[in-house]
């Protein structure tokens, strides 16, 4: 999909495009293009929607996936400095828990909501991915709800919550709709079982969407005053980084059309799935509606096999 440079976008995405240190015990090691404001981006876009990116280009990323990117998203909120790069070094352990042993996203905090360009004030929804530090997250956040009439959405970070707790649950206050993993949510709420962290989650979102993903055990929606859990697609895991992301991405570009969570959920794990078959986010560059497509629906095989027909 070639994005006009002047046309209005539907989802602007603050977030940055890094090259990323990936390890795991399993596949060994690799270098790939990666951040979290690509992944939202491209699994959005993925689903045909008009997405455009504020965030900073990392030197490192090479020009051939650029190039591609380009092609795919609106990248006028997009900034290269030179020397500049966003890296992160990540290990996977065994149980797929990971640590991140480099984190050099520190110049992302020059980012403002005065490098919108001015068409990105359009837009239907804002969604504004972890960043250095999190106070700018929430200054964003609180610029966007001033001068727009948009939807606010923000995944967390494990990084920040673990330094900078209160001021994630003040994030939660501001948005719409909230993406983080179970681990995450058992840090943000000091808890260590599940149920718990999903009964204060709900106390602390009223009236929001809060989507929990729990890798292979797929998500669970606490919106509407109603809670429900829906299975990953099983499918091959080599790289897990990114998956978050790109649930949420895909989860707002169905949820713009639908307002509807539990179809959104269906759709971005279905989209989320295809990332983890690949390093880095290589699969949302290459594949299309078509795939995603097929993809929900052998999922709504699935579903209806294991619990009987869903109105879906």
């Amino acid at each position: 999909m070639r994005v006009h440079p002047f046309k209005a976008v539907e989802l602007v995405v603050v977030g940055s495009l890094s090259y990323d240190y990936l390890s795991n015990p399993i596949y060994g090691t690799r270098e790939a293009a990666g951040g979290a404001g690509a992944y939202v981006s491209l699994a959005a876009a993925s689903l045909g929607i008009p997405v455009g990116i504020v965030g900073i280009l990392s030197e490192s990323v090479p020009t051939e996936v650029v190039t591609k990117i380009k092609n795919t998203l609106d990248c006028s909120g997009l900034k290269k400095i030179s020397g500049v790069d966003i890296v992160f070094g990540i290990d996977y352990d065994e149980n797929w828990h990971s640590e991140y042993y480099i984190d050099s996203s520190k110049i992302e905090n020059e980012l403002s909501f005065k490098d919108f360009p001015y068409l990105y004030k359009f837009a239907k929804a804002v969604h504004l991915c972890p960043m250095s530090q999190i106070e700018r997250q929430v200054e964003i956040a609180l610029d966007v709800q001033r001068n727009m009439d948009v939807i606010i959405s923000a995944t967390a970070f494990k990084p920040r919550i673990e330094t900078q707790r209160r001021e994630v649950l003040s994030l939660l206050q501001i948005v719409d709709l909230f993406f983080l993993n179970l681990e995450e949510a058992l840090l943000l709420t000091s808890r260590d079982k599940s149920e718990l962290a999903y009964e204060d989650l709900e106390q602390l979102g009223q009236g929001k969407v809060i989507c929990v993903t729990n890798g292979e055990n797929g998500v669970t929606i606490l919106a509407n005053n109603t809670r429900y859990t829906l299975p990953a697609y099983i499918t091959r895991l080599k790289d897990p980084t990114g998956a978050g992301e790109a649930f949420a991405g895909s989860f707002i570009a169905k949820y713009l059309k639908s307002r509807e969570p539990f179809n959104s959920a269906l759709t971005a794990l279905c989209v989320s799935s295809l990332v983890i078959e690949e390093w880095g986010f290589e699969s949302l560059l290459e594949k299309n509606s078509e795939d995603i497509e097929f993809r929900l629906l052998e999922y709504h095989k699935r579903l209806n096999q294991r619990y009987g027909q869903l109105n879906v």
